[in-house]
């Protein structure tokens, strides 16, 4: 969450009806041409459609109102109506397949106003000698983030803890497993830890004319027929996409022919880092 709580909140303004709101100098009607509006029963832009109801002096339900074997417009025999795209329509009486929702992760959360903005409101409050709506501030305070803190509790059922929550001390992002908290800092602090070095190596043997590429994070996995592809595609699934399956995955994976992304995977087995 943001460092700089917006402390000042004018409640005399925030409170006030929609229509007080609206500056007084503005004039609604500086642009009126001056018109009257059409009266009853007329319209703008044309003469009136004909719908296909009755005209003046015929009688409703006549012949002049049926199609093509006697049934009006609009009626289908049999009670079916056609189908569109010629397509299977949906029935409500047939059984949807339900996936219920993952489920939460069991922690204790609190949202708490910001000291600095809760002073100032109390202040203005005491000052002015109004009441104002409680759960109204309350949603002064949850619109903006810089008004609140979050809290997150750990819960305990029979001494253990259901789920524990991993804190990265470098950026202060909080985790629900410890590997992932892992993989965050080795992705975004490695240079922190770390320096990485480049030194070439024997570029890979052979014409490689198109290259395996994951059409989600956009790494280039190398051709199919490459002895490392597996490996590559096996280690990519794992870091990154471990929570779908693996087939689902390897189905999102395209084949690209662009030869400066063949030349640009070509380059990167060229050196070993």
């Amino acid at each position: 969450m943001s460092t700089t709580p917006e402390s000042e909140l004018n409640l005399e303004e925030l409170f006030l009806p929609a229509w007080a709101k609206d500056s007084a100098t503005a004039n609604k009607y500086a642009k009126h041409s001056g018109e009257d509006r059409p009266m009853r029963g007329e319209r703008r832009g044309g003469p009136r459609r004909d719908f296909g109801g009755p005209r003046p002096g015929e009688k409703r339900g006549g012949p002049q109102n049926r199609g093509p074997g006697g049934n009006r417009p609009g009626q289908f025999r049999g009670g079916e109506r056609p189908q569109r795209g010629g397509g299977e329509r949906f029935r409500r009486d047939e059984p949807r397949e339900y996936r219920p929702p993952e489920p939460l992760p069991e922690v204790t959360l609190t949202l708490l106003p910001d000291d600095k903005g809760v002073e100032s409101l109390a202040r203005q409050i005491k000052m002015t000698g109004r009441a104002y709506p409680l759960f109204e501030i309350a949603k002064l305070v949850l619109q903006k983030p810089e008004r609140q803190q979050v809290k997150f509790d750990v819960i305990k059922k029979d001494d253990k803890i259901v789920q524990p929550l991993f804190l990265c001390a470098l950026d202060d992002s909080l985790w629900l497993n410890e590997d992932e908290a892992v993989a965050h800092v080795l992705d975004k602090h490695f240079a922190t830890f770390y320096q990485a070095e480049r030194t070439p190596t024997d570029p890979p043997k052979g014409v490689y004319t198109f290259v395996g590429q994951c059409g989600m994070s956009g790494t280039i996995l190398g051709p199919p027929n490459y002895h490392d592809y597996q490996n590559q595609l096996r280690k990519l699934h794992a870091e990154r996409f471990s929570r779908m399956p693996f087939e689902q995955f390897k189905s999102r994976v395209k084949i690209v022919k662009d030869e400066a992304i063949v030349k640009k995977w070509i380059e990167d087995q060229s050196f070993k880092t």
